[in-house]
């Protein structure tokens, strides 16, 4: 949007017409402004600093929903003298929603990463302990090598996943036993150092 000195806008964009769902031209700027919230409280021109950025949420769109905008803004002047401001809006809206995603996938990755790790780390300071009987020290080093399988089995699927974005990924398909996958994993928890009841 470009606006007069006076804080005329005089003109916008389609994208802006469409932001604000309204025809904007010849309204005053603080007018169109007011319907973006920053920390519940309407925008003003004067909250956009030329050279600044802006975070704003506008709570105007009839469904209800919410989305952010990225406002910035820089002075036209002739002379020195003030003739009006530039004014741009991005929606950011579907940056912010990738963000959350990828923080929940760190979250999801984190918390896969940390069960073979405890197993791994917990057999081999079991291993570790004076005394242990050969037995039980080979028992040990097969839950530390199951869970270092583990974590390569992760590692693994993080690369698909890198490949499957870059398409280069192949599928292929194969039956798994899941009967089998399960009484795995229940036999790894009962044998696992930490101490559990079952």
């Amino acid at each position: 949007m470009v606006c007069d000195a006076p804080g005329t806008i005089i003109y916008a964009s389609e994208a802006a017409h469409h932001l604000c769902e309204r025809d904007v031209i010849g309204q005053s700027v603080d007018s169109i402004l007011a319907n973006f919230l920053v920390s519940g409280k309407p925008l003003r021109l004067a909250d956009v600093q030329p050279g600044s950025e802006t975070l704003a949420t506008i709570c105007t769109r009839q469904d209800g929903d919410t989305f952010q905008l990225l406002l910035r803004s820089s002075k036209l002047e002739t002379d020195g003298e003030l003739k009006g401001y530039i004014i741009s809006m991005t929606d950011i809206t579907p940056l912010k929603e990738a963000e959350q995603l990828k923080d929940e996938f760190i979250g999801l990755v984190s918390h896969e990463i940390r069960t073979p790790l405890t197993v791994l780390m917990g057999a081999i300071g079991v291993a570790m302990t004076e005394g242990i009987s050969s037995e039980d020290l080979k028992t040990m080093l097969l839950q530390a090598m199951e869970g270092a399988e583990s974590l390569n089995i992760i590692v693994d699927n993080l690369l698909e996943l890198s490949r499957y974005q870059s398409d280069r990924l192949s599928m292929q398909k194969e039956l798994v036993d899941i009967g089998k996958i399960v009484q795995s994993l229940l036999g790894n928890l009962k044998s696992s150092p930490v101490n559990t009841d079952w």
